[in-house]
């Protein structure tokens, strides 16, 4: 009986987490706010400890830039907590995972890369879309519901920003693209 009960229960967690997860992609976009882009670096780095520790996993911070970003502060933060997460649960014990937020021609960019197992080509089309699962997530039994990027990706395209991801020799980078609060000023 206890197996079955605690069966149930794990049961019942993947289906909240599921819940949650779909309730989060059909929200409609927050509305948007300036804010520092350190305040942003700051809650990833956090979020970033908690998970990278009982993972065997080191954070690097490389924080090229700061300044003012125009979004909704909390969906752009549950964007790159999702690519964070997915680094986490794919990077290999005792790697590094870098967080970079750097300004290039007019835009800042975040990156989170980590060092694990290369990400098929024929699966980085297909990340970003509802429900995808690699044959490796299905069958390592990791975690998740195939929901994650999908959600990166609907706030960053509510934001007009776009993702990036590359993968090869076992680097995998997902890069972001945010919006500078003086890009969005009115030209006279």
């Amino acid at each position: 009986q206890q197996t079955q009960l605690e069966a149930i229960l794990r049961g019942a967690d993947r289906a909240q987490q599921y819940l949650a997860a779909l309730r989060t992609a059909c929200a409609p976009p927050a509305t948007g706010e300036t804010f520092p882009s350190h305040t942003l670096v700051s809650a990833l780095a956090e979020t970033a400890r908690a998970l990278c520790a009982p993972a065997g996993v080191q954070l690097i911070l490389n924080e090229q830039w700061q300044g003012t970003l125009c979004a909704a502060q909390c969906d752009l933060l549950r964007a790159a907590e999702n690519l964070l997460d997915n680094a986490v649960k794919f990077a290999a014990e005792g790697t590094e995972i870098t967080i970079s937020l750097w300004k290039q021609n007019g835009k800042a960019y975040v990156s989170v890369k980590n060092r694990g197992e290369t990400i098929p080509a024929d699966d980085l089309p297909l990340i970003f879309d509802r429900f995808h699962k690699s044959d490796k997530s299905r069958s390592e039994d990791k975690d998740g519901v195939g929901l994650g990027l999908y959600i990166v990706k609907t706030i960053l395209e509510q934001h007009h920003e776009h993702i990036a991801v590359t993968s090869e020799n076992g680097l995998t980078t997902f890069a972001f693209t945010l919006s500078l609060a003086n890009s969005l000023a009115p030209q006279p």
